[in-house]
């Protein structure tokens, strides 16, 4: 796309990163994350939102603060359903401090 003098949107990343959800291709969705960034491609909403639940679910929540710090920084989020994502995965691994913070921040 690029070569041909197209760049592509946010939702084109999505999709992508929509399949690299699984475990084996984590590592392929974070560089793509990284190539949105490279082109000048600003991540949606959308786009965190998935990141959020890929690696909030392969317990890599130093990449999931990263992340959320990066949306939270451009002003693209978060929204509900981002902190739902957020707090599930830390409910999960069992981190229930951090949660009830998010918890309370929801609140504010």
């Amino acid at each position: 796309m690029v070569a041909n003098g197209v760049n592509p949107s946010p939702a084109t990343f999505n999709c992508f990163l929509k399949e690299f959800q699984g475990r084996k291709y984590a590592d392929n969705a974070l560089k793509l994350y990284t190539k949105m960034g490279d082109l000048s491609c600003m991540p949606s909403l959308s786009t965190y939102n998935i990141l959020v639940g890929t690696f909030s679910r392969l317990n890599k929540m130093d990449i999931v603060q990263e992340i959320w710090n990066d949306m939270k920084e451009i002003g693209a989020g978060p929204d509900s359903d981002s902190y739902m994502l957020l707090i599930h995965g830390l409910c999960e691994k069992p981190k229930w401090v951090e949660a009830c913070e998010f918890v309370v921040e929801t609140e504010e």
